[in-house]
């Protein structure tokens, strides 16, 4: 809670990656099972909400938010890994917006629909010509990001 009447709060999360399954593929040129193993990847994201208006174009809540998300991804490895053109740190500023609508308050049934965009402001790739003449990683310009819930 920023604020004493509740309107404005805070939140922060961190969230690790870790692959526990790997995959290996047989390579009919080398005549070897090749395995592959993608990279760990932690994010970290913190925010504020304004969590004050209600009774708004028919939805019981609305809730404007911000929040910026920091990102690394580690380098993939394995035989059949392309690691030079694998992993990344990122840096993203994220406007969204959360809809409530209490469908049926006696049983508690609570519908939210919640949409975002994650906008870079920093990104860093890791990109090297490889074997076959590619470089470079393919990154998005920007990320949407929609959350439907029912609550029953």
């Amino acid at each position: 809670m920023i604020t004493g009447d509740n309107a404005w709060q805070y939140f922060s999360q961190i969230r690790w990656q870790q692959p526990f399954l790997y995959q290996s593929a047989y390579n009919p040129d080398s005549g070897l099972n090749e395995l592959y193993k993608p990279g760990y990847q932690i994010d970290g994201a913190a925010g504020i909400v304004y969590n004050n208006l209600y009774n708004v174009l028919g939805f019981d809540k609305i809730a404007p938010l911000v929040q910026v998300i920091a990102s690394h991804r580690q380098r993939d490895s394995g035989a059949a890994s392309d690691p030079l053109n694998t992993g990344f740190d990122r840096l993203m500023i994220s406007p969204g917006i959360e809809f409530t609508k209490v469908v049926d308050e006696e049983h508690k049934r609570v519908f939210k629909f919640y949409v975002d965009v994650e906008i870079p402001i920093y990104y860093r790739t890791n990109a090297a010509i490889n074997d076959n003449g590619s470089q470079g990683q393919l990154i998005a310009p920007y990320m949407f990001k929609t959350v439907a819930s029912y609550n029953f």
